[in-house]
């Protein structure tokens, strides 16, 4: 493993393994999509220990060079005990924009396990759901992770890489931190709404109005 996003979701991780994949790495976004079934399942129940999530995908990350997305960005300590030679990457972003995000990427449907294991690190009382959550709450939890991560790797910057997403520099930044020589652009990758199939965000806005927030 040369490098482990540790970003929250929703703060263009799948933008920056996309980057890190066009730099030559074999990359794994939501790994836990792999196998649905088998990784949820084993993580069921158990979202908040956090050494028994990794040892659940530890044999699926064995084939890649880099990772993100949930539960990856709340593991960053058994990353680095299983992969010392590993860098890490923040991407930071606007923490209003990024509640935005969330709540409208989840929508009203519960937490999936992967998701538990990442908000279930900052809520102690376990939501269910995005709508439990207030907008200030997401925004303190936005803020805590990056203070928990900053502070676990305590001004390491050889371990660490904090990259703001709108900093032009950022895919070359991003680069040099991992020793590559890169100079393409930031690859901006999104959803692919044409898997929201009508029925589908009918479904979605129906489920909003039912579940406001």
């Amino acid at each position: 493993m040369k490098a482990v996003v540790v970003s929250l979701h929703r703060s263009a991780t799948r933008s920056t393994v996309a980057h890190l994949q066009q730099l030559g790495l074999r990359t794994t976004h939501y790994i836990t999509q792999d196998s649905k079934r088998e990784f949820r399942r084993a993580i069921l129940g158990r979202e908040t220990d956090l050494d028994h999530v990794f040892s659940v995908i530890a044999p699926a990350l064995a084939g890649y060079d880099a990772a993100g997305d949930v539960p990856v960005p709340v593991l960053y300590r058994q990353f680095e005990a299983r992969y010392p030679e590993a860098k890490f990457l923040l991407v930071t972003r606007d923490p209003a924009a990024w509640a935005k995000s969330v709540r409208e990427h989840i929508g009203a449907r519960p937490f999936a396990a992967p998701e538990k294991v990442q908000y279930w690190q900052y809520f102690p009382n376990r939501p269910e759901r995005i709508g439990d959550l207030t907008d200030d709450q997401l925004v303190a939890m936005y803020w805590e992770h990056t203070a928990r991560v900053e502070a676990y790797f305590n001004g390491r910057r050889e371990k660490l890489g904090v990259f703001p997403i709108d900093a032009p520099d950022a895919p070359q930044r991003i680069a040099a931190f991992l020793g590559i020589d890169g100079k393409r652009p930031f690859p901006h990758v999104r959803h692919d709404e044409k898997k929201r199939t009508p029925l589908r965000r009918l479904a979605e806005s129906v489920a909003r109005r039912l579940f406001p927030r």
